[in-house]
């Protein structure tokens, strides 16, 4: 019986997801290659939109969501006792 040795995950599929994909080393979130973002400088809200929907948002989506992710910036008494 002979030992393959393995160094690192290359090459490796640890499972399979539809967010995300790396194909030679190019890194892709939902199809989109990730310096798409980069080169566009995509907000944080607009790939965070892009994972959890699939897609890129429009301007009225993206719109819609921030003002959605403002309704919940604060943070109890409680949580910030935690924290």
């Amino acid at each position: 019986m002979t030992t393959v040795e393995i160094n690192g995950l290359k090459d490796m599929i640890a499972c399979n997801t539809r967010i995300s994909s790396i194909i030679d080393d190019h890194l892709s979130y939902s199809g989109y290659d990730i310096s798409e973002f980069m080169d566009n400088k995509a907000s944080f809200e607009e790939v965070i939109y892009l994972l959890w929907n699939g897609h890129l948002p429009t301007q009225m989506e993206l719109k819609y969501f921030e003002a959605e992710l403002r309704k919940n910036y604060d943070i109890s008494d409680a949580v910030e006792q935690c924290i």
